[in-house]
């Protein structure tokens, strides 16, 4: 990937941002969706300081399209509170990750100071919550969305944290499920380019999601140790890479 192919692909989404306005569809959104879901890749996989102004207007861009992306499903109605998972619409399911993504964007987004940094943890743990509470009511991939529960749980019950051993243990099977279904995802992506093979489709879908909902759990166990930190530091300028070096010290 070079710095022109962030740069064009951030160009692509902008132009479709402001053409979006004039028709909203299915095939648009389509479109719109795939272009951020292409500069989130670029984003995710660039080499660029994570406080390069190239790099934070792509972040900015891509997060700005997907919250378009969300108004339009909204808008569409393209979910209803009484479907189940097996009667979602193939071409929609993909668009349950919208919360996740911007959830995990929001993080990248560099922050000046503790009170701004505070601000976008609270709201990718928003967007999270939202998303696994979204696949909860679709009562998808039970088995990974038990941490998601057991997250829930601790914080009813105001818990403690967890001993150290079981927490490091919780993340290695996390990490063990996450890398057996980027194995699957890797062996079902090349579905989404066969149209007739729906079945497919849907299962590599489903694995993105239950991808996700790992990568989810995960972001909101380290979002709670992350805003303990920002609430013991001086309200004045920081380095986010300075949090996250202190959020991973194990």
């Amino acid at each position: 990937m070079t710095n022109s192919d962030l740069k064009n692909a951030m160009q692509a989404l902008k132009h479709l941002i402001g053409n979006s306005d004039c028709e909203q569809n299915d095939a648009e959104l389509g479109i719109l969706f795939d272009n951020c879901m292409q500069l989130r890749d670029l984003i995710e996989n660039s080499t660029l300081s994570s406080i390069d102004n190239e790099l934070q207007e792509a972040i900015s861009t891509c997060i700005k399209a997907l919250e378009k992306c969300t108004m339009m499903v909204n808008t569409l109605e393209l979910f209803s509170c009484n479907e189940t998972a097996e009667e979602l619409q193939t071409a929609s399911i993909r668009y349950l990750l919208l919360p996740a993504i911007l959830g995990s964007l929001n993080l990248n987004v560099q922050n000046k100071n503790v009170s701004d940094r505070m601000t976008y943890v609270e709201i990718a743990e928003v967007y999270f919550k939202d998303f696994l509470r979204r696949c909860s009511d679709y009562e998808l991939c039970e088995s990974s969305l038990k941490y998601f529960k057991e997250i829930l749980n601790k914080e009813n019950s105001n818990e403690v944290n967890s001993d150290p051993s079981s927490v490091r243990e919780k993340k290695i099977q996390l990490f063990k499920q996450k890398r057996e279904l980027e194995n699957k995802e890797m062996l079902l992506k090349s579905a989404i380019l066969r149209p007739e093979s729906e079945e497919c489709i849907r299962e590599y879908y489903f694995v993105l999601l239950e991808k996700w909902i790992l990568i989810a759990v995960d972001e909101l166990e380290n979002l709670k140790r992350e805003k303990e930190i920002l609430i013991s530091m001086p309200k004045k300028d920081i380095s986010t890479s300075n949090i996250q070096d202190k959020k991973n010290v194990k």
